[in-house]
């Protein structure tokens, strides 16, 4: 699949493949360009919460921009 139609669940298995500091990462960039509460996307990421739409755009618009909050 193109990052674009990831799902809720492939955003979880993609979000539980990062290493601790790349999760540490991407979560910090979540923050901080788009105001998300961490521990809420962290919930969400973990599957203990339903993401809405939003959730699931702004995070396929951050995997698709990597380089954005991996460097």
């Amino acid at each position: 699949k193109r990052n674009g139609d990831l799902q809720p669940v492939d955003l979880q298995d993609y979000y539980s493949t990062l290493k601790k500091k790349e999760k540490g990462k991407l979560l910090r960039f979540l923050t901080r360009e788009y105001g998300m509460g961490y521990s809420t996307i962290v919930n969400k990421l973990a599957g203990r919460h339903e993401m809405s739409e939003t959730d699931v755009f702004l995070l396929n618009l951050a995997i698709e921009n990597e380089n954005l909050w991996r460097t």
